[in-house]
């Protein structure tokens, strides 16, 4: 199952409609531990991160404040 990471530069639950001025960057990651290590990447450069299952675009973890402590399960 591909994952598709979110980086966004505000609180993506704050965001009316489909708005997604504030998306900053995505990766597409084929497998879980890449897409463990591209949250950690994300939320290092101080991004809120959200992860997607790519096929049923269904949010499987997220979103991670950039303030808080990165959670030790991801996805």
């Amino acid at each position: 199952m591909p994952f598709i990471v979110e980086a966004s530069t505000s609180d993506p639950r704050l965001r009316e409609g489909y708005a997604r001025d504030n998306l900053a960057d995505y990766a597409i990651a084929p497998t879980r531990p890449l897409a463990c290590d591209q949250v950690r990447r994300y939320w290092r450069s101080g991004y809120w991160v959200e992860v997607y299952d790519q096929d049923s675009k269904e949010l499987l973890a997220g979103p991670t404040d950039p303030d808080q402590p990165l959670p030790t399960y991801i996805v």
